[in-house]
């Protein structure tokens, strides 16, 4: 199984050839097909623990199917990248040859862009008498209310347990588990399977770390490497457990480790300073999106730099206004999350390039911007990385809004 590095990806130029940014996202361990990456060898040694697990049920999410080999962790260098050939157009296949990245080049208005005027009207007092006066009141600002927060935990109700590893099961019904390495290894993976489809997840820290389960409901086994050596790793833990996930779209709502926020958070601030005094639903939305798109530009440096297992912080983000689509991402999922909107950060295919971006769910539906409308109730896909990379609000927009462009592999 090879294990995809999400390297730095040029976006696809269309007709107009108004569109050209660099989209780069750190995958973090992820199993996605091509391209290929150095293999790292396992060593099967490990007892099994013989805990036993238990969850409720509910309805989930596809995904793609993993290969039949066992998983080969990416490792930190950086590999050979798709080519890009095409225009923004629907792709029908992956490239696996290697390219030199290009930048994404300065915002342009050669393109027409919508934007929302705001007329006012002035009235004249054309008599010979002294004009009226007159007194305007604006309202007072709105409040901002800092929102209570989702937020996992690690209650040790039921645990799956090995040599320096315990992985906590107790809220698997809730969407995540959680794992905890005490071990020497500099380098660890969580490798999560159902069905046909698998996930890995490159684990670096000795904190405890919360996993989402989003591969559907099922039989899902869990496997735990430690490095030993290299690319050696050795099978510290192998066990399968039973995932009914009780309610998906609050499993969307709690923070995770590519969409990391707590209560304390600087996001959560901010996204309820976005969105005070908002009406609903897709206000919040819109404020949030057009927030994010005017306030965070693409970072060229990192995209030059990113290794396969880099993970995005919010808080940092927010800090710097500067990411790569990885960061926008899990930028807008925090503030959106930390708002009560069900987000998924989304990992897959837009056109041709491996990129990231957002679906939100709403009941609503209504203009975010003056070119994008959720219009459906449910999932509607956000690409903030897009729309502030370029000045062709329109076309992007287009682009964005055409589901045969995007194919999503992977949800966090």
């Amino acid at each position: 199984m090879t294990e995809k590095r999400s390297g730095l990806f040029p976006l696809m130029k269309n007709a107009a050839a108004v569109i050209s940014a660099a989209i780069i996202i750190g995958a973090a361990g992820c199993s996605v097909d091509s391209p290929p990456v150095p293999q790292e060898s396992y060593a099967s040694t490990a007892p099994r623990s013989s805990a036993t697990p238990s969850a409720s049920e509910s309805e989930f999410i596809e995904s793609v199917p993993a290969d039949s080999a066992p998983p080969e962790p990416s490792s930190e260098v950086a590999e050979s990248t798709p080519k890009q050939t095409s225009p923004p157009e629907p792709a029908s296949d992956t490239s696996d040859s290697s390219a030199t990245e290009s930048e994404p080049p300065e915002q342009t208005s050669d393109a027409p862009q919508s934007s929302t005027t705001q007329s006012t009207s002035t009235e004249v007092n054309t008599s010979s008498a002294a004009p009226a006066t007159t007194t305007t009141t604006s309202a007072p600002p709105a409040t901002v209310v800092i929102p209570t927060v989702l937020v996992p935990t690690s209650p040790g109700t039921t645990v799956l347990s090995a040599d320096n590893v315990s992985v906590d099961i107790s809220n698997s019904a809730s969407g995540y588990i959680s794992v905890k390495y005490g071990g020497e290894a500099d380098k660890t993976k969580l490798r999560l399977i159902c069905g046909d489809k698998s996930v890995d997840h490159t684990i670096f820290t000795k904190n405890i770390e919360y996993v989402p389960l989003t591969l559907g409901n099922g039989s899902y086994q869990i496997q735990f490497y430690e490095r030993v050596d290299g690319n050696k790793y050795a099978l510290l833990l192998d066990e399968t457990i039973s995932v009914s996930v009780s309610n998906e779209l609050t499993m969307y709502l709690y923070p995770n480790r590519y969409v990391d926020f707590s209560q304390g958070s600087a996001v959560v601030k901010k996204g309820a300073e976005i969105c005070a005094g908002a009406s609903g639903t897709v206000d919040k939305i819109a404020r949030i999106f057009t927030w994010v798109s005017e306030n965070v530009t693409y970072d060229r440096e990192l995209a030059g730099t990113v290794t396969a297992v880099y993970l995005p912080n919010p808080d940092r983000t927010l800090s710097s206004k500067k990411g790569i689509c990885f960061d926008y991402a899990s930028l807008v999922a925090s503030l959106t999350r930390s708002q009560g909107i069900p987000t998924r950060l989304v990992v897959g295919y837009a056109g041709d390039v491996y990129h990231a971006w957002n679906e939100v769910w709403t009941e609503e539906t209504g203009w975010i911007t003056p070119e994008i409308l959720l219009a459906k109730k449910g999932y509607n896909r956000i690409d903030a990385t897009f729309y502030s990379s370029t000045g062709s609000k329109k076309q992007v927009s287009e682009f964005i809004a055409d589901n045969g462009n995007y194919a999503a592999l992977y949800y966090y």
